[in-house]
């Protein structure tokens, strides 16, 4: 294998609050911490900002493309990035992204390192895309055995190939997050049960579906944390379930983990996933999950031992297990939620993925 450098160039379309920019940080932080020097290149104007990559080892370069496939004519722009930088190995994700960096690794004889974080990555369009310039990807990599099993056919000619990279646990999530009252600020009573949904409002996350089924429990109160693409629709329908005194649609947060402590449960109602980073954090702050048995949920997640899965799309039996949830006493829920703990902090053990991810790009150069 050659010497390499160690220098990395990450593309992406733009960093936002999804759970696929949430790993470029994190992997980009660990990376860092381990000597590489990234540069990142946002293909878009990012929508938030990333106080996190500020380490001396991390460059940021923002294209201001335009959105869609139109992004494609930064193209150039993302030629001259790569030509100045020099990077051992490029690593691509998200659509389209992910295929350009494919054509432009191949036009430099730079090994590229291609990373799928979703089962559903955009349709048949999309998938066909990525099976074209499958040959040009050094290395295919997935959050989930899911997502290779379920996809891996339709974007690879050799979906054996593909590597698993999990995701990766926030560095820190403190356990003693200050006195913030997060339930006044909502207004959520402290004796009331308080449900916490985190993800950007799109139909993949089924807040519709989520609102149906908190509509047939009698109590408690639900919070929706996430940008906020489906306001008035949410808003509109909590009305006409008349739940809108106990539904709190948040929008976009920068207190996450002060939410999830002060929340009593996590849901997700996602029609699908990879690996989702909010069931990851809830966990790993010991709080008990509900979710749909979507990407990497089932590996994740023993029903009835640390947690409760629940099949998608089935506005019933979420609401069922919910109120069933809802009925246990705090030490129950506690319980349930230290035992998860015990299993996230095993299967998505920071360094040991931060290991696999050195290997991979470190084995995609020597090729």
């Amino acid at each position: 294998m050659k010497p390499i450098s160690k220098k990395l160039l990450i593309c992406l379309n733009r960093f936002d609050s999804g759970g696929a920019e949430t790993q470029v940080r994190r992997v980009t932080v660990g990376l860092a911490e381990r000597g590489w020097n990234i540069t990142i290149v946002s293909l878009l104007d990012d929508m938030i900002e990333t106080p996190e990559l500020t380490d001396g080892n991390i460059q940021k370069v923002n294209l201001n493309g335009k959105r869609g496939f139109q992004a494609a004519f930064s193209f150039p722009a993302l030629l001259s990035v790569i030509k100045n930088v020099k990077p051992d190995i490029i690593l691509g994700l998200m659509i389209p992204a992910d295929p350009l960096v494919r054509v432009a690794g191949r036009l430099f004889n730079i090994p590229v390192v291609s990373s799928i974080r979703n089962q559903n990555v955009g349709g048949k369009t999309v998938n066909r895309m990525l099976r074209i310039t499958d040959y040009l990807a050094t290395t295919v990599t997935a959050n989930a055995e899911i997502t290779k099993k379920e996809l891996g056919s339709l974007i690879s000619s050799n979906p054996g190939r593909i590597k698993i990279t999990p995701n990766l646990l926030a560095p820190s999530i403190n356990n003693h997050l200050g006195d913030i009252d997060i339930r006044e600020d909502l207004a959520i009573p402290e004796d009331a049960f308080f449900w916490l949904a985190v993800g950007s409002q799109r139909p993949q996350k089924n807040y519709v579906g989520l609102l149906k089924a908190f509509s047939k429990i009698d109590s408690g109160y639900l919070a929706i944390a996430g940008t906020n693409y489906q306001k008035q629709e949410l808003t509109q329908l909590a009305k006409r379930l008349n739940i809108e005194d106990r539904v709190r649609i948040l929008g976009r947060r920068s207190d996450i983990p002060h939410l999830l402590k002060a929340a009593d449960a996590l849901v997700l109602a996602s029609h699908h996933e990879g690996t989702p980073n909010s069931v990851l954090e809830a966990m790993q702050l010991g709080l008990p999950v509900v979710a749909t048995s979507v990407g990497d949920i089932p590996n994740i997640i023993e029903d009835g031992k640390n947690g409760w899965v629940i099949e998608p799309g089935n506005e019933k039996s979420l609401a069922k297990k919910m109120d069933s949830v809802m009925a246990m006493n705090k030490e129950q829920l506690t319980s349930i939620g230290l035992i998860g703990k015990k299993r996230i902090l095993f299967l998505h053990n920071r360094e040991k993925i931060l290991d696999k991810w050195e290997c991979i790009l470190e084995k995609a150069v020597g090729k």
